[in-house]
């Protein structure tokens, strides 16, 4: 990715010291090499004798030919030292949008966002919703229509039986609450939770640096999500109106 390949270009004219456009010793190979794996490699990678290998390599190369450019380095580094197409921070942003927008389509308004309970250990994460509690189906039901029988469901009914899902309707999974007190689970309005979560999209999209290809990024898949959030409130107001005038 083009965040990765940056992280590989800073790392790489820090050690090119005579600003010749070539790493072209091998004590200076072997210091990018070691500072690449430490900064990029998977943690499972961190083994010095893969450096020494990669130097052992590739050293010639660096004393004798001229040096090894930035695209060289590129194309030998990537491959033995594991580095991943995209770096964690740019898999998270991707699994975050990919959550928000099944949230966009959900059927069910209640949404998981932590639980302290170790019965649901491995069971269920955040952004899963909601779909059935004691036998009351939640989907295509607003925030404000089920919040109070949750709630009341929650502190008194045991045992309590509640179906999850994740976001996007699959996975779906059970659990049948039998000890009194809390279930040590909480959950928030749809709505809600896209608005935060767009929030916290546009404050790292506010903090990266200008010229930070994740700033791009981010710029490009807030408007994308900003759309899809925009058209979920619209519906969210569609049926509001329409509850009003039933009411009336």
């Amino acid at each position: 990715s083009d965040a990765q390949r940056q992280k590989l270009k800073e790392l790489y004219d820090w050690y090119d010291l005579d600003n010749s456009g070539r790493v072209d010793s091998t004590e200076e190979l072997k210091q990018l090499t070691c500072n690449t794996m430490c900064k990029m490699s998977p943690p499972n990678i961190a083994d010095p004798d893969l450096v020494l290998r990669f130097v052992e390599r590739y050293g010639d190369e660096a004393e004798a030919h001229g040096g090894i450019d930035f695209e060289r380095f590129v194309n030998i580094v990537v491959p033995a030292l594991h580095i991943a197409e995209r770096s964690e921070e740019e898999q998270e942003m991707e699994q975050t949008n990919y959550e928000i927008m099944a949230l966009c389509n959900s059927e069910s308004d209640v949404v998981i966002l932590e639980h302290a309970n170790p019965e649901l250990e491995g069971k269920i994460h955040k952004y899963m919703v909601v779909i059935n509690i004691h036998n009351k189906d939640l989907r295509s039901q607003s925030w404000d229509d089920v919040q109070q029988d949750i709630m009341q469901l929650a502190r008194f009914q045991r045992p309590l039986t509640m179906v999850f899902t994740d976001a996007d309707g699959h996975n779906a999974v059970s659990h049948t609450f039998v000890e009194e007190g809390s279930l040590r689970l909480r959950w928030a309005d749809r709505l809600k939770v896209l608005n935060d979560e767009m929030d916290d999209i546009n404050r790292k999209m506010l903090t990266s640096p200008k010229a930070s290809p994740i700033k791009s990024k981010l710029k490009q898949d807030w408007q994308e999500l900003n759309e899809a959030v925009a058209r979920v409130h619209k519906r969210a107001e569609a049926k509001r109106r329409e509850a009003d005038l039933r009411g009336k």
